[in-house]
C-alpha cells in the first residue's frame, strides 16, 4: 500500500510503484519482450539497464499502467519530486527504456537539469549542445540528439550554458511549439527534471506536457515536502498524474 501521506496528497491514482534501483546483489532482469530488436539491441538495452541497476520489470509495470490510464495521451511525461536524492533520474531512464522495447516506438530522455548533469556519465555519452540550447535556438532539435543503447532510444542532455537561462526559454513564445515537434518526431518523451524545491523548470516543464510524475522516497520524503510539491506543481497548472514511490523492495 502507498503511505497515507502520499496518498492524500496525490489522490490521481497513486501507483503502488517501485524501487528506483536493485539491490546491489540482484540478478538484472532479463529482457523478455525484444522480439523487434536484434541480439545487438537487446544485449545493448540490458548493458544499460545493469548500468544504471534499473529495475526493468517495475519499469515496465510503469509503462503499462501509464499507457492504460491516459488513453494514449503520455507523448511527453515530466518526472521530478521535492527534493533531491529521490530517484528522479534513474527512473526517467529506465521508463524510456521500457517504452523503447515496443516495436516501432520512437523514443527520446531529455535532461532538464544543468546544474546536476548525470546523463553524459550514466550513459557514456559524448558532450554535445542538449536541451538549453535547443530551447534557446541555437540548434536545431537533430544536433541535439544523441543515440543511446545502440540506437535503441534518443537522448537529449541538458547542454552548455543553460544554468541561468533554462527557466526563461521556457516560458519564451517558442517553447510551446518547440514541444510541439517533440510531438511530431517521438512518440513517447520523457524528461528528467530537477527537484521541485531547487527550481521553477519542474512546473514550467510539466504544464507544457501530457503527464507529471511524482517520485517520493519511501522513509525519506516528509509529509509536508508533498504537500508543498503539489502545490507548486498546481500554481504551475501541472498537477501531478501519478506518484511513484521508490526506495520500497518489491514482494
Amino acid at each position: 500500500m502507498i503511505p497515507a501521506s502520499i496518498e492524500t496528497s496525490v489522490p490521481h491514482n497513486p501507483l503502488r510503484l517501485v524501487p528506483a534501483e536493485a539491490p546491489a546483489d540482484a540478478r538484472p532482469s532479463r529482457v523478455a519482450s525484444f522480439d523487434a530488436f536484434d541480439p545487438a539491441n537487446r544485449a545493448a538495452l540490458e548493458e544499460v539497464s545493469r548500468r544504471l541497476r534499473c529495475n526493468a520489470e517495475q519499469c515496465r509495470i510503469i509503462r503499462a499502467r501509464l499507457m492504460t490510464e491516459s488513453a494514449g495521451a503520455n507523448q511527453i511525461c515530466t518526472i521530478t519530486s521535492p527534493a533531491a536524492g529521490e530517484g528522479r533520474t534513474t527512473t526517467a531512464l529506465g521508463l524510456a527504456m521500457s517504452f523503447a522495447e515496443l516495436p516501432g516506438r520512437r523514443v527520446l530522455a531529455i535532461e532538464a537539469d544543468p546544474l546536476s548533469p548525470r546523463f553524459g556519465r550514466l550513459l557514456d555519452l559524448p558532450v554535445a549542445p542538449g536541451f538549453a540550447d535547443w530551447l534557446g535556438g541555437r540548434c536545431d532539435l537533430d544536433d541535439a540528439l544523441i543515440p543511446a543503447a545502440n540506437g535503441c532510444f534518443m537522448v537529449m542532455t541538458a547542454g552548455q550554458g543553460g544554468e541561468n537561462r533554462l527557466a526563461e526559454h521556457l516560458v519564451s513564445p517558442a517553447a510551446r511549439s518547440r514541444f510541439e515537434e517533440l510531438r511530431e518526431r517521438f512518440d513517447h518523451v520523457i524528461i528528467d527534471t530537477p527537484p521541485i524545491s531547487r527550481a521553477a523548470e519542474p512546473g514550467l516543464i510539466g504544464a507544457l506536457s501530457d503527464q507529471v510524475l511524482l517520485l517520493v522516497r519511501m522513509g525519506q520524503t516528509a509529509r509536508p515536502s508533498i504537500d508543498r510539491a503539489m502545490r507548486v506543481l498546481d500554481g504551475f497548472g501541472a498537477r501531478p498524474t501519478a506518484a511513484i514511490l521508490t526506495g520500497a523492495r518489491s514482494g
